[in-house]
């Protein structure tokens, strides 16, 4: 199963963006999203479980945010 995790620019510009969540064993996962690009594919999540997402946006090395998005995985 796989995620679309979308963001919406706030007010402002930002560099890049990352998505954190934990997988299927609790580990940490950091997803890069660079540039210009506005979504996220994220793969190998478990149908029937929920997830939470994590969203921080950056200009240059400072991080903004964060925004907090749940989303549950259908089957």
């Amino acid at each position: 199963a796989a995620s679309d995790v979308y963001k919406r620019q706030p007010q402002g510009r930002f560099d890049s963006f990352t998505v954190q969540y934990k997988d299927r064993d609790g580990q940490p996962q950091v997803v890069p999203v660079e540039g210009p690009q506005r979504s996220a594919v994220i793969t190998s999540l478990d149908p029937g479980r929920k997830y939470k997402f994590v969203l921080y946006g950056f200009v240059g090395k400072k991080r903004h945010g964060p925004l907090v998005a749940e989303a549950k995985i259908c089957e």
